[in-house]
């Protein structure tokens, strides 16, 4: 006569299915629109870059002029019908930049928070836009690194791109032309945890920072330890606006106005890219 799974049995078999449907519904690493068109380097003069950089804010910021404040859930929906409502990390504001917004149409939209939209909406956000957008939280708020509780109203203080990482080259076909390697930085392979809202690093075995691509499988029992949203290592660059709205400047951390936080561990989530 057949015996039924003991207890403990069960358990195991049932954590071995998740980790395979974690596996096989959650691979993808990146939003559909992080793809870069492949193109040589762009070697630009001072005058040219800054000009670059007046025209990236022109061409990126009419979209988001409606929610440059976002002061309710309301306004909030209407961020994500622009086509930015993933919130991968909650309402986690982190240190220097704020809160994360992805596009929609991202993978990672299945993670943590999905601002809702009506059935059957889908925006149509062209790929040339920016991946994610950044929100500073109010500075009053108490509760800024709460994953659950949102902290209006939040400002728009700038926007980013995400490409697949090969350490040869950077990417030229996301953001702005003149945007240089030093510009990039690689947010290292790991999880987004249901836990935390926060990142688990699942560095790749390699001789030095930044020689693998990252994009082998996250080890299984990874995932049995801390359940989330898988991505692989990619390029990431930040784009900030400045005070006056006129620009925008590229760094990791926004250089015009202190952001309170959760530390976003550079070193440890991202790095500088080895130089080439």
């Amino acid at each position: 006569m057949n015996q039924s799974p003991t207890p403990a049995a069960r358990r195991r078999i049932w954590s071995w299915i998740a980790a395979g449907v974690l596996f096989a519904a959650l691979l993808p690493a990146l939003p559909a629109s992080a793809t870069s068109t492949p193109a040589p380097p762009v070697s630009c003069t001072e005058e040219e870059r800054a000009a670059d950089l007046v025209r990236e804010r022109d061409r990126v910021l009419p979209a988001l002029e409606q929610v440059r404040t976002v002061r309710n859930w309301a306004q909030l929906g209407l961020l994500a019908a622009t086509g930015w409502g993933a919130l991968g990390h909650g309402f986690v504001s982190f240190k220097g930049a704020g809160v994360a917004i992805a596009r929609t149409d991202s993978p990672l939209s299945g993670s943590h928070v999905v601002i809702p939209l009506p059935v059957g909406s889908k925006p149509l956000l062209p790929l040339t836009m920016p991946d994610l957008v950044f929100y500073a939280p109010n500075p009053e708020s108490g509760t800024v690194t709460h994953p659950h509780s949102p902290d209006f109203p939040y400002t728009l203080v700038g926007w980013g791109y995400w490409d697949l990482y090969n350490l040869e080259r950077h990417p030229t076909g996301r953001g702005p032309l003149c945007l240089t390697r030093r510009d990039w930085h690689v947010h290292e392979r790991g999880i987004h945890d249901f836990a935390t809202f926060g990142f688990v690093p699942v560095p790749p075995r390699e001789s030095f920072q930044g020689e693998s691509s990252g994009a082998e499988l996250v080890p299984p029992l990874e995932l049995l330890r801390n359940p989330g949203i898988v991505h692989k290592r990619a390029w990431n660059t930040h784009l900030w606006l400045t005070p006056d709205g006129t620009t925008v400047t590229p760094a990791f951390a926004n250089p015009h106005q202190p952001i309170r936080g959760q530390e976003l561990r550079y070193g440890e989530w991202f790095f500088q890219p080895p130089s080439r």
